[in-house]
């Protein structure tokens, strides 16, 4: 029963007619409102994509930017050894 009811939709399917299957815009009717509407959204679509690329991009390279110009020199580092940080530490650690 269920294959004889899949082969008469497979059928009816292969035998109807190419332009009840297609809409407008994929049967290729240029001039429909619809195809010029799918085109401006793709469009849309395409540079919102591209913007957010973007401000991601230059998000993380003025982190960067920021991280390179704060940035202590090697010779401001803190001598972890010096008498004041050791009078400073607890009891147990002297």
């Amino acid at each position: 029963m269920k294959r004889s009811v899949v082969a008469v939709l497979a059928a009816a399917m292969l035998l109807s007619a190419r332009e009840a299957l297609a809409c407008p815009m994929c049967f290729g009717a240029n001039d429909n409102p619809l195809v010029q509407a799918n085109g401006w959204g793709i469009a849309t679509l395409l540079v919102v994509t591209v913007a957010m690329l973007a401000a991601f991009a230059a998000f993380f390279l003025t982190l960067r930017r920021r991280a390179q110009n704060t940035a202590p020199p090697e010779h401001a580092l803190p001598d972890l050894a010096s008498p004041l940080t050791a009078a400073h530490a607890p009891a147990g650690q002297r």
